[in-house]
C-alpha cells in the first residue's frame, strides 16, 4: 500500500512480503514520469501466484494505481511479489 516510484518504460516492482487474507484487495500508487493518461499499463506477476491477480487502473499523467487481489477465500501468507510492468505509449490524433 506504499507508493512506488520508478521512472522507466518497463521494469520490475518488488513488493514487500505481505499476507493476503481471503478476497483481500491491496492497492498502491505507481509514480512514473513516463506515464501519460492515454497510455496502457501492462502488469503481471514475474513469479506466479495462482490465487492472486494484479491490474493497473486510474491511469493519469505520471501515475496509476496497481491493485493486487486474492481471489479465493483462503489466505496467501508471506507472499513477496515481483511485478513486471510495461508502458505502452498510445498515439492520438
Amino acid at each position: 500500500t506504499t507508493a512506488v516510484t520508478l521512472n522507466k518504460i518497463c521494469g520490475v516492482i518488488t513488493c514487500v512480503s505481505n499476507d493476503h487474507a481471503g478476497n483481500q484487495v491491496d492497492s498502491f500508487t505507481f509514480n512514473n514520469t513516463l506515464i501519460d493518461a492515454t497510455d496502457v499499463i501492462i502488469i503481471s506477476f514475474q513469479d506466479g501466484h495462482p490465487n492472486l491477480t494484479v491490474g493497473a487502473s486510474d491511469v493519469a499523467d505520471n501515475s496509476c494505481q496497481i491493485t493486487i487481489k486474492n481471489g479465493t477465500n483462503g489466505a496467501a501468507n508471506g507472499v513477496t511479489c515481483k511485478l513486471n510492468f510495461a508502458i505502452i505509449k498510445i498515439a492520438t490524433s
